[in-house]
């Protein structure tokens, strides 16, 4: 902004001194030239720039200037009134040299304001005929010696203005390159930060939740017919923390959940989160068309089974540690909560149910619903257990997925284990 003010403000300084030199030699010569036609457009310039003080209105003050660049010339040629068109005509071209280099909005009207000043030229020509001639010698004189001196002046001025203006644009090309390298970068550190929250959220979320927050999505809540939730819950690890540093918990919980995340990719089940030494995860929550959901969640379970023994063998008193596992099936709602810090849960008495379950098992046990009995008795050896009763005297069948170590625990149960919820 401040270079186009700079560049108008001079070519409509030029073009005044210029005026008023024309007059200024007139009455040294003792030329007749009136001087009511130069102050009238010398007062129309004054107006643009108090228009432009009192409103900073640019666009009004660019326009005014123009035509006072593109009329004066005009008027002072008139003024002469001598018959002939003089070099100060020429001033006029100062229109479309400033419009290009202000780089304005008019710039790309640029041949619009070389086409009026070839105008104002051409009725320059046609009007001084009608105006008369003066013979004084003072105007012969005035139009012969003043004719280099303006193509010189003209010349120079307009030399100066271009290497300016080229000047200004090199410094412009200059700051929009480094403008350009720092978006380049800023557009680079965004992508590198965008990546970033996508791999964290993909790393706390299931994937297609972490792609649905980030395609904008405020709220995630859905309702699932039918899934199989898996809980899963490490035997006498409170105590066992107990006579362990902290270091240690954590470097023994990575292990373990670490080797039951992989399982549980394996066998397609979502993990969905682990609640101190427990882990919970999910069947069928992305394939509730296909219907092995329930017997990979079944087969999950006998692995993590087998990796925690194999992984933690020897280690506590000659021993490993072990699990007790609940599974059930049925519908759940599940969705994301917390702002600060986003947490994707399910809910419902199948979530409870499987917890309950697994709370019932005791070391090595996998205990599931009769839903999950029904659908994979054929496939898979069960013993029935006692009916659990949950709050509200609700007898629950109960079935024990038969392992290895089924030799530990005897087939012909029939007390009753009351669980309240």
């Amino acid at each position: 902004m401040h270079y186009r003010f700079v560049v108008l403000a001079g070519c409509s300084l030029v073009m005044s001194l210029s005026m008023w030199g024309w007059f200024m030699a007139s009455l040294y010569l003792g030329v007749d030239f009136p001087w009511y036609g130069i102050t009238f457009m010398q007062m129309f310039s004054v107006f643009g720039y108090a228009y432009y003080a009192a409103t900073k209105n640019y666009i009004v003050l660019r326009r005014v200037q123009l035509i006072f660049i593109l009329i004066s010339p005009l008027v002072a040629q008139l003024s002469l009134d001598s018959g002939q068109v003089s070099a100060i005509i020429l001033w006029g071209f100062l229109t479309p040299v400033a419009v290009s280099m202000v780089a304005a909005r008019e710039e790309r009207h640029t041949h619009y304001w070389l086409i009026s000043f070839l105008g104002i030229l051409g009725l320059a020509y046609l009007l001084q005929p009608l105006l008369g001639y003066q013979t004084a010698a003072g105007t012969e004189i005035l139009i012969k010696y003043m004719l280099p001196a303006n193509l010189a002046i003209f010349a120079v001025l307009l030399t100066l203005g271009l290497s300016y203006s080229l000047r200004h644009r090199q410094e412009i090309n200059q700051i929009r390159k480094h403008q350009y390298f720092n978006l380049q970068h800023e557009h680079t550190q965004l992508n590198t930060v965008s990546s970033r929250r996508a791999e964290l959220l993909k790393s706390v979320l299931p994937e297609r939740i972490a792609a649905r927050l980030m395609e904008g999505h405020n709220m995630i809540a859905d309702g699932h017919s039918d899934v199989t939730v898996i809980f899963v819950d490490i035997v006498g690890f409170t105590k066992l923390a107990d006579s362990m540093s902290p270091k240690q918990i954590v470097r023994l919980l990575n292990q373990v959940f670490s080797g039951f995340d992989e399982i549980a990719e394996r066998h397609g089940l979502e993990k969905i989160k682990t609640i101190g030494d427990a882990f919970l995860a999910v069947g069928g929550l992305s394939n509730n068309d296909q219907s092995d959901y329930v017997e990979e969640s079944l087969r999950a379970a006998q692995d993590f089974q087998s990796y925690i023994r194999e992984q933690t063998q020897g280690m506590f008193h000659n021993s490993g540690l072990d699990i007790h596992t609940g599974i059930a099936t049925g519908p759940i709602a599940a969705g994301v909560i917390g702002k600060l810090r986003l947490s994707y849960d399910i809910w419902g008495n199948t979530v409870n149910l499987a917890s309950r379950l697994s709370d019932h098992a005791v070391a090595g046990q996998i205990l599931v619903d009769q839903t999950t009995y029904k659908r994979t008795a054929k496939k898979f050896s069960y013993v029935q257990e006692a009916d659990l009763v949950l709050k509200g005297e609700m007898y629950v069948p109960v079935y024990r997925l038969k392992t290895s170590s089924d030799s530990l625990y005897p087939a012909d149960q029939d007390k009753v284990i009351q669980m309240h919820a």
